[in-house]
């Protein structure tokens, strides 16, 4: 049971102007409860995938790439507002439903919000120890290679994360049941967990604690890296939206 190409262009368009109606405070608290869904996902697949990290490394992004999705099916479900998916309402503006302004301070609100809802993960993680020393190796590895990128590779790596995840919330919003929304995301979110692409708002959980934990990293190591992460899933969540609009529009 799924909706059609253009049912669904459709729905895309009329959500951008309903979370156009929505006040400031309203979609800020949908924001952080996504913000904190998305860290959930990234602390517990790097807890799951921590012991295999150093022996089975394959099996190890596998298990990430199990465990992760967890995250964006919490944000499908309950509708939560998450700045990636977000990026869709390129269509709304398109379709002139809401204007290139609008557009933009939604996205800059549920930006800020998800920050807000990871940055809690982040500290509760780090104030009750969640992560096992195999767990923190990993998060530590991963993030030293994250900050360490170059400009271009994140750049690059983070279009593609959102040419992933929105074409998975394209996918998932078309769904008309809970099991589809759901297998939508799971094996969406599984193939860029593996492949290791940067998702601004999962890097906002991945870096913090880390940081938090003692790693070397800085706070303009960790905004280099989710400040490019976040243009770079702006510019895939374009190219999927505007992609979606042209070969469905009437």
């Amino acid at each position: 049971m799924h909706l059609t190409p253009n049912e669904t262009l459709d729905y895309i368009s009329e959500s951008s102007e309903i979370k156009n109606k929505k006040s400031i405070k309203k979609m800020l608290v949908l924001a952080i409860l996504a913000g904190m869904a998305i860290g959930f996902g990234a602390i517990g697949s790097t807890l799951a995938a921590g012991d295999f990290y150093k022996t089975h490394y394959g099996l190890a992004k596998f298990i990430a790439g199990v465990v992760f999705p967890v995250g964006l099916i919490f944000v499908m479900l309950c509708r939560l507002e998450l700045f990636t998916s977000n990026c869709l309402i390129v269509v709304g503006a398109i379709k002139k439903k809401i204007t290139i302004a609008n557009m933009f301070r939604i996205l800059a609100i549920v930006w800020i919000g998800n920050l807000i809802g990871a940055l809690i993960v982040s500290f509760i993680t780090y104030k009750t120890g969640t992560l096992s020393p195999a767990a923190k190796y990993f998060l530590f590895s991963a993030n030293y290679a994250r900050v360490s990128a170059s400009a271009i590779d994140i750049f690059l790596k983070s279009i593609m994360a959102n040419v992933i995840v929105a074409a998975c919330a394209v996918s998932a919003y078309a769904a008309k049941d809970w099991s589809g929304k759901m297998l939508a995301c799971w094996f969406f979110i599984m193939l860029f967990t593996i492949l290791g692409y940067d998702h601004s708002i999962a890097n906002m959980t991945y870096i913090p604690t880390s940081m938090m934990m003692g790693a070397n990293i800085s706070i303009a190591q960790a905004f280099y890296n989710i400040g490019i992460a976040t243009v770079g899933n702006f510019v895939g969540g374009i190219i999927i939206g505007i992609s979606f609009y042209y070969v469905n529009k009437k």
